[in-house]
């Protein structure tokens, strides 16, 4: 049996860096067509499931190889340096949208960056360092290295990014647990699962019940049946009345979390839980 090795790291919209048994590669593009740096470019139509993948470089030799071997240890290393660089950056984005009222999502923190800008115009000195981390990443995805002073620039601008946004936070509290209130009712709701637990338990009553009734009561097969019926009716019944009661009570605690999330969300940057 072989291993399969794989990781992608997500660095920014559009841009994301591959790691596998053959190497290190980086991803560029979006929904409808990706553009990998080992020259595969794949390109369909999103939502229908088709595509189709070419490989620009099939055509050349290959003078080395070190494609198939895995990424070294230095490779792996920097990789998760440059993950846990942007994991970072992205939690102090969030957090600090979150203290001014904002809230956004894993796919929102451009346009939190953005909402920042505007709110605190002293943070455009960060550009900057923002540029000199999305630089490392790309170079990262391109090269499948990072030099060790590279490693250390991006650091660097991301202690200064969280440092700055850190003392532009504003005073809004419990956006973070709000939505995560929302999410949780969400969860809470439940599933039509008495649909085909009232279909197989009529099935079996009709198919079952008026034989074991009429053997176990001496009763004639027909008012037998009729029974049968009245009660796969009434249990098909009392499961759809306590699937409806269930669904109220999920839906008056999504209501609660959602009017929680009004009271302490003022930018809705990202679409709520739904």
């Amino acid at each position: 049996m072989g291993f399969r090795f794989r990781k992608r790291i997500k660095i920014a919209p559009g841009v994301a860096i591959n790691l596998s048994k053959s190497g290190v590669s980086a991803s560029l593009g979006g929904k409808g067509l990706t553009y990998n740096t080992r020259g595969k470019v794949t390109a369909g139509l999103p939502g229908t499931g088709l595509s189709y993948s070419a490989n620009l470089t099939s055509g050349r030799s290959r003078t080395s190889s070190s494609e198939d071997r895995g990424p070294s240890a230095r490779q792996l290393a920097t990789s998760q340096t440059i993950a846990d660089i942007f994991e970072r950056l992205s939690a102090s984005i969030r957090n600090c949208c979150a203290s001014h009222g904002a809230y956004i999502d894993a796919q929102g923190i451009d346009a939190g960056l953005e909402f920042l800008y505007q709110r605190r115009p002293e943070l455009e000195s960060l550009r900057p360092a923002m540029d000199e981390i999305l630089t490392a990443g790309r170079l990262f995805g391109d090269m499948g290295s990072l030099t060790a002073a590279g490693k250390e620039r991006a650091l660097r601008a991301l202690y200064k990014v969280e440092e700055a946004l850190a003392a532009n936070a504003g005073e809004t509290l419990g956006v973070d647990a709000a939505a995560a209130s929302v999410w949780a009712a969400l969860g809470e709701r439940p599933k039509k699962k008495w649909v085909s637990r009232g279909v197989w338990s009529t099935l079996a009553l009709i198919i079952f019940g008026g034989p074991l009734i009429s053997g176990v009561t001496g009763m004639d097969p027909g008012p037998a049946f009729f029974i049968t019926i009245l009660i796969s009716v009434g249990t098909f019944w009392g499961l759809r009345r306590g699937y409806r009661s269930k669904f109220a009570e999920a839906e008056a605690r999504i209501d609660a979390a959602n009017a929680r999330f009004d009271q302490v969300v003022e930018f809705e940057l990202s679409p709520r839980p739904a």
